[in-house]
């Protein structure tokens, strides 16, 4: 059963659970869902509930505003020490994987991708046991645009869902499945 996490409906930034890292985050109404979303929030980390553990599927879904600039970092695994996130990377025509120690960035597999701005796309991450994740980026029709995986050796930490995003990227509808 899919578990909305966070959905902006409080019109507050950070919203209560949430752990402001970065600065930055405000409250929009052009939105996919309801009738409040987010753009362009720096680092922030919600611990509870805990995304990484095997079986798990964290989804979000993201608007671009250029469709060649910004990124949008879903993470889990997160802590105060780091996360690990899939990235929508419009302005390397990607998606990715990164090791985000310290809230650093280390790369990791890329897959090239096409973006379109103003399109809502669902970014979707599964993680399963030994560390895989598969990254998924759908359109607002529920079509596969380009897909990711990676294993990282050190598996799962239980940590929780983590946020980033810069150059107008608005966020909405955050679950857990």
């Amino acid at each position: 059963e899919a578990g909305v996490l966070e959905d902006f409906e409080s019109r507050e930034w950070p919203a209560e659970g949430w752990t402001v890292v970065g600065s930055g985050g405000e409250i929009s109404r052009d939105c996919y869902e309801g009738r409040y979303c987010l753009t362009d929030p720096g680092w922030h980390y919600m611990e509870s509930p805990r995304t990484a553990v095997s079986g798990a599927i964290l989804s979000a879904w993201i608007k671009l505003d250029s469709a060649s600039g910004g990124r949008a970092y879903l993470g889990f695994d997160g802590s105060e020490e780091g996360t690990k996130s899939f990235v929508a990377a419009p302005n390397a025509g990607d998606i990715r994987f990164q090791r985000n120690d310290g809230y650093g960035y280390e790369e990791l597999t890329t897959a090239s991708t096409t973006f379109t701005s103003g399109v809502w796309y669902r970014m979707e991450v599964a993680l399963y046991s030994g560390g895989v994740a598969v990254g998924s980026l759908y359109d607002e029709d529920g079509v596969l645009v380009s897909t990711v995986t990676e294993t990282f050796d050190e598996g799962w930490g239980g940590g929780g869902v983590t946020l980033r995003s810069f150059s107008t990227i608005t966020w909405d509808y955050i679950t857990l499945e």
